[in-house]
C-alpha cells in the first residue's frame, strides 16, 4: 500500500538574519511533489493494512503536535508566531519527530515543488525604514533591501552577507491519499 500525507495547506518560510536582523518571507508553491510512502516508513504505519487506518494514525499523531501559534520553543515566537493566525500549523520538523521518520528522509520538507511562487514578507525585526531602501546588488542587477524581499530574491541576500534558514510548514488537517500503481 502506497500513499502521501497532502496537507489543507503547505508553505515555506525563508529567515534571512544579518547581526540582529531578521526578514521573513512566505513563500506559496503552485505545486508541491509530496512524498510517496508505505507502511515501512515509520514504526506507526506497521500494523496499517487500509488507508483509513493510516489515515486514524495520521489523525491522532497530529492531535499531539503543537501548533506554531502556542509552540514557544520557535525561533521568534514572541515577535511572530504568538501574534500569527496560523490555526492548526505545524512546523515540518516537528511533524517528522512525532511521526517518528529519519529526518534525512526528509519527508515532510519542501525538496520539489514549482509552478510560481507568490511571496510575501511577514516578519522583520530590527530593521529600519533607511535600511529597507538599501541597495543590494547581485549579478549586475540592483534591488532595495524591501524589493528583494518582497519578491524572496535569495540570491541578492547571500551575495550581501544575510545568511538564510527555510523552514516548510503544515496546516492540518492532513489528508491520507493512496497513490495508485
Amino acid at each position: 500500500m502506497k500513499f502521501k500525507i497532502i496537507p489543507a495547506d503547505n508553505y515555506d518560510i525563508s529567515t534571512f538574519t544579518k547581526d540582529d536582523k531578521a526578514i521573513m518571507v512566505d513563500i506559496r508553491w503552485g505545486r508541491i511533489d509530496y512524498t510517496e510512502l508505505d507502511e515501512t516508513s515509520s514504526e506507526l504505519f506497521e500494523n496499517c493494512k487500509t488507508i483509513e487506518e493510516v489515515q486514524k494514525v495520521v489523525d491522532d499523531v497530529v492531535s499531539k503536535c503543537v501548533p506554531v501559534t502556542e509552540n514557544k520553543k520557535l525561533e521568534y515566537y514572541d515577535e511572530y508566531w504568538s501574534k500569527s493566525l496560523e490555526h492548526d500549523v505545524y512546523d515540518s520538523m516537528q511533524l517528522t519527530d512525532a511521526f517518528k521518520f529519519d529526518v534525512n528522509d526528509e519527508i515532510f520538507l519542501n525538496t520539489s515543488s514549482g509552478g510560481g511562487a507568490n511571496t510575501e514578507m511577514t516578519f522583520h525585526k530590527n530593521i529600519t525604514t533607511e535600511e529597507f531602501e538599501t541597495e543590494l546588488e547581485f549579478d549586475g542587477e540592483t534591488l532595495t533591501l524591501e524589493e528583494a524581499a518582497e519578491s524572496w530574491r535569495d540570491q541578492f541576500f547571500s551575495e550581501n552577507g544575510w545568511l538564510e534558514d527555510s523552514e516548510t510548514y503544515y496546516r492540518a488537517p492532513l489528508k491520507v491519499v493512496e497513490v495508485k500503481e
